[in-house]
């Protein structure tokens, strides 16, 4: 049996593996026990809980009301701004919300709830066999399918050891089962588009809403050499290098005269079988991971045109949204879950073939003027569809269909 397979065999059989309460969360009463078994009880972001009528429960991400707002942590990743903002929508809907983390196996429920809002396939199942039934009860979704991601992941790896010889253990694997969350979910609510909610086949209802790109006006204070630039693609992603195809990236570059810039952790396997391309090619500069919003951050974001992506498997791509949102334009894969419109370019292909022609035919076609303009749109799509103002208010209107779809 090859490793492929025993990883697919073994994908369920492992777990996965603070700081002031900022003033925002000062009416909320905390009961402590070990970190992620705290939780808060009666939270009021917006509004006044005397005139509140309904209770909420939302399983998701705790520390997110443990990090002030002007901490640079809280830029990590949107998943702390959007947990803020779920229980203010929330709020405004006439909800006092409790908040537990969405790996707490420890919690049962004392109280009654109108709504159930959980992520993952931690604690999602056992939570929502004891509430009531007609409690609304939202699976939240940041990526894809559970069984399609591991799917993904796994072809990836296989890829990788048929085209180089090199077995590396997967880095995403999805380790916790979601089908019975998802079974017992009266809908999904997930961070995506379309192609995202495409891998939920079978379940439904499915509503995706976009992420978000924060507030920040340094594009237009930015002094960028488009004409340089053309030759420049920023990879600029989380955790998983494989996964989202940093291995292709690397390949593809090493053949290129082009420029790729990586901003990003590097998983020892791909340091050990990548150590040529990473440090013995002039075209290919590894920065690491760089504090959002710092001088570096926007250094670099001022020297690449275009942000490129070949994930096999997102929700929605959060860093290229951020890309985006200073003004890069974005070269894709579909799986990263982004409508790219008139600006963008997508990797039909995830192979190292495909994506070397592209990125030539990128550089050599289209001038700094073609660039400018597209990199207009980009920014301006960011402030558009995924402004703060968007999400709040999509994520309200699908609450609102979940909760009618239920009463119908």
């Amino acid at each position: 049996m090859n490793w492929v397979m025993r990883a697919a065999e073994n994908v369920l059989s492992h777990v996965p593996g603070s700081g002031k309460i900022p003033e925002l969360a000062r009416r909320v009463r905390a009961h402590s026990s070990k970190a992620l078994q705290d939780s808060f009880y009666d939270l009021m972001l917006e509004g006044n809980s005397q005139q509140a009528t309904k209770r909420a429960l939302l399983s998701y991400i705790l520390d997110s009301f443990k990090i002030p707002e002007d901490d640079p942590r809280f830029l990590r990743h949107i998943n702390i701004w959007h947990s803020r903002e779920m229980v203010r929508a929330l709020n405004r809907m006439g909800y006092v919300v409790d908040v537990i983390d969405y790996r707490n196996t420890n919690f049962v429920p004392r109280r009654a709830y109108d709504l159930f809002i959980g992520h993952g396939g931690i604690n999602f199942e056992s939570i929502a066999q004891t509430l009531q039934e007609n409690c609304v009860k939202v699976y939240f979704s940041t990526g894809c399918y559970w069984r399609f991601h591991n799917e993904q992941e796994l072809s990836r790896f296989e890829a990788l050891r048929i085209r180089r010889g090199v077995v590396l253990e997967p880095d995403r694997l999805i380790r916790h089962s979601e089908e019975g969350a998802l079974q017992v979910a009266d809908g999904i609510i997930g961070i995506g588009n379309d192609a995202t909610a495409g891998t939920y086949a079978g379940f439904s209802p499915v509503i995706m809403i976009n992420g978000t790109a924060l507030r920040d006006n340094h594009y237009e204070q930015a002094d960028k050499d488009f004409a340089s630039g053309t030759r420049h693609f920023l990879y600029y992603a989380g955790a998983g290098n494989v996964h989202k195809g940093l291995d292709l990236l690397l390949e593809a570059f090493a053949e290129l005269d082009q420029h790729l810039w990586i901003c990003s952790g590097i998983d020892k396997g791909v340091a050990d079988a990548y150590s040529n391309e990473l440090h013995r090619h002039r075209n290919i500069h590894l920065v690491g991971w760089v504090q959002p919003r710092s001088a570096e951050f926007y250094k670099v974001m001022r020297t690449c045109n275009y942000a490129i992506l070949p994930s096999c498997s997102e929700g929605q791509a959060q860093s290229i949204v951020e890309c985006m949102n200073q003004g890069l334009i974005p070269v894709v894969s579909k799986a990263c879950g982004l409508d790219i419109a008139n600006y963008g370019f997508l990797i039909e292909l995830c192979t190292v073939e495909h994506i070397r022609n592209l990125v030539g035919k990128l550089a050599s076609q289209y001038s700094a003027i073609d660039c400018q303009r597209r990199s207009l749109d980009a920014r301006a799509a960011a402030l558009g569809k995924y402004a703060e103002a968007a999400f709040p208010k999509c994520f309200r209107e699908a609450i609102n269909l979940l909760i009618n779809t239920k009463g119908a």
